[in-house]
């Protein structure tokens, strides 16, 4: 009788933890570990997704969702609505590939709600550290500590983090790219925002010049400086 049970134990046992290797299997974070991976191994099948995102450039892909148990950023869930009775802005995450390969060469995260967006913001200096550039929209949103942008330099993962924040009507707005290193195409998704209008010279120069790992992004706006581009220098630090 004490075997049977035993028995049981030890398959109730087996039963639970499998159920809990499960479920971990099917979240993610998006702090790391998803450069360099293919798609299909990111994101199980059943989580609802958007695919074949257009926008990306010829021979490029993307898959969009903003399922929960994708949402989830250094332990914490990013998860949410501006309005979840209209499903409108919903925070999500798009993840970038050439078709040819489908590895996962960049990723964005997007959120539109102020206390979501302040709480990827504490979780990046958690994760990453002090950054190593800060943008602000003008003069006076310098001095009152009002950045508009972040770049924090991921050497472990050879990758980096673009960091852009704006206001709107709905709160405070964060779109955050991830990119690989190695793949530097990926980075035009980020020229486009308005402190990141230097980051391609900026990867060319430090390629030409042979600039060192430790050569960052205000390294080399400092430089620009010094040849007469004074203004981007005080709207960063």
């Amino acid at each position: 009788m004490l075997n049977i049970r035993a028995s049981y134990y030890f398959l109730f046992c087996f039963v639970a933890l499998t159920h809990c290797h499960s479920q971990k299997s099917n979240t993610l974070d998006l702090c790391k570990g998803i450069l360099g991976k293919h798609i299909n191994s990111i994101i199980s099948s059943d989580v609802k997704t958007i695919r074949n995102v257009p926008g990306y450039g010829e021979g490029n892909d993307a898959v969009r969702s903003g399922a929960k148990d994708l949402m989830n950023f250094n332990g914490v869930s990013l998860y949410g609505y501006f309005d979840e009775n209209s499903n409108y802005l919903k925070n999500s995450v798009n993840f970038l590939f050439a078709k040819k390969d489908s590895i996962v060469a960049c990723y964005e995260i997007k959120t539109y709600q102020t206390e979501k967006s302040e709480l990827l913001i504490e979780q990046l200096y958690k994760f990453l550290g002090e950054p190593n550039f800060t943008g602000y929209f003008n003069v006076e949103a310098r001095e009152a500590g009002d950045f508009n942008a972040k770049v924090w330099d991921d050497k472990t993962n050879n990758c980096t983090y673009l960091l852009d924040v704006s206001k709107q009507e709905h709160g405070k707005e964060c779109w955050l790219f991830i990119v690989d290193n190695s793949k530097t195409y990926f980075y035009k998704r980020a020229l486009g925002v308005a402190p990141f209008n230097k980051w391609e010279d900026y990867i060319e120069y430090k390629k030409h010049y042979k600039k060192p790992d430790s050569y960052t992004y205000q390294d080399h706006i400092k430089e620009l400086t010094e040849y007469g581009d004074e203004y981007i220098s005080i709207l960063s630090e």
